[in-house]
């Protein structure tokens, strides 16, 4: 499901643009049986908006393993744009589930208020398409609401 947050995403890239990127494969936050060692080199070369979903992918899908460290702020709005605006097929929940690991209270006040805006968004494109007259995006506002609620449950 395809949304036009083109400029959310844009401010994501821009909140974000301070997380560091990781150079080394002990920088990324990833589980060794699900990252391929071939699929590590392009996320450590590859600009960032460069990054394809294939080359995203089994990072993305390491989405459940524990966060700790700071390379999921640097792929963060990448992984937004391929899901959210690519229409990459990955679940919502993977992605916010991480973020949500990551405590935004120790982020900056930037990245913070990035975050809200671009959920501000989302939830507006959501509600806008729910009542356009051309398609019924409930399933959207449903995964919405499930990906909160598995990022504030224990």
């Amino acid at each position: 499901m395809k949304f036009d947050l083109a400029g959310a995403i844009e401010d994501l890239y821009t909140a974000f643009d301070e997380a560091r990127r990781p150079k080394e494969p002990a920088d990324l936050d990833i589980c060794p049986c699900c990252v391929h060692e071939e699929h590590i080199g392009p996320l450590l070369r590859t600009e960032l908006r460069s990054l394809t979903t294939n080359e995203l992918g089994e990072y993305a899908y390491t989405a459940t393993s524990p966060v700790t460290k700071e390379d999921y702020l640097y792929f963060f709005p990448r992984l937004a744009e391929a899901v959210f605006v690519e229409d990459w097929s990955i679940e919502w929940a993977r992605i916010f589930y991480r973020l949500g690991k990551l405590q935004p209270k120790s982020w900056t006040p930037r990245q913070r208020s990035g975050l809200v805006e671009f959920m501000s968004s989302l939830l507006e494109e959501i509600n806008r398409l729910a009542e356009s007259s051309e398609t019924n995006h409930e399933s959207a506002l449903e995964e919405m609401l499930y990906c909160h609620a598995i990022s504030v449950c224990p």
